[in-house]
């Protein structure tokens, strides 16, 4: 169970980069309605992320 978290805290950790690396390599070129589904995607990963790690917690408290 913990390595499924683990899992789900990873991939959300790659799209978090890849979001930004977008963000900050195409920055004043995006219109806006890019501009803010990228920001969207980036605090829906953020949560996401933030999730994955109560749970890996939560799961880790419990087999303790």
């Amino acid at each position: 169970m913990i390595n499924h978290f683990e899992q789900q805290q990873g991939h959300f950790e790659r799209i978090l980069a890849l979001l930004e690396n977008i963000r900050r390599y195409e920055g004043d070129r995006m219109n806006p309605v890019t501009s803010a589904l990228i920001e969207e995607a980036l605090s829906e990963a953020t949560l996401g992320g933030e999730y994955a790690q109560l749970m890996l917690d939560s799961t880790a408290e419990k087999a303790a």
